[in-house]
């Protein structure tokens, strides 16, 4: 029972590794849209996005 415990685990924090690198292009693109609605709001006014 703890070997098979122990290799779902692994297999878990592998697939968790794995996925970060697909998800940082999307991580940075929500960063760039927050960057920009703020520096849109600084210029133009507004209080939304875009």
């Amino acid at each position: 029972m703890r070997k098979t415990l122990m290799g779902k685990t692994g297999i878990a924090t592998l697939i968790a590794l794995l996925s970060l690198p697909a998800c940082a292009p999307v991580v940075l693109v929500g960063a760039g849209a927050v960057v920009a609605d703020a520096v849109v709001e600084k210029t133009q006014g507004g209080d939304g996005l875009f």
